[in-house]
């Protein structure tokens, strides 16, 4: 991973946190209204301790970098399959040992992801 792909995936987070909060506001019930509550904590939590980390390596991030990008999704489990999509990707970028750190972040929040997955098929 170099800077501009750090940039890149920051930019499409802070367009999932969007999202998110789209799917919260719009929630079809109680439950998901909850749980996509809760899971924007989680994604909040993700993007911060990832984007530290790699900037340990790559450096600071500048003012004015960052550009939100929406993904596609219009319902929550669609958001989590792309956010899936999303992390084999940033796991794709970082196989060099020196991201050790960074892909045990990303395997943490993935096992968080998936536990949403399951919430989400309970909860339709």
């Amino acid at each position: 991973m170099d800077k501009q792909k750090l940039i890149e995936v920051v930019g499409k987070l802070e367009g999932y946190k969007t999202r998110l909060k789209e799917l919260h506001w719009s929630a079809p019930s109680h439950s998901m209204h909850i749980i996509t509550d809760e899971f924007s904590d989680e994604l909040g939590k993700f993007e911060d301790d990832m984007t530290e980390n790699a900037m340990a390596i790559l450096g600071l991030i500048e003012v004015g970098n960052i550009q939100g990008v929406l993904p596609e999704a219009t319902n929550f489990g669609e958001f989590l399959t792309q956010l899936r999509g999303l992390l084999s990707g940033i796991k794709e970028e970082t196989e060099d040992q020196m991201w050790s750190g960074l892909v045990n972040i990303v395997d943490d929040f993935w096992s968080t992801v998936n536990r949403y997955v399951y919430l989400n098929m309970i909860t339709e």
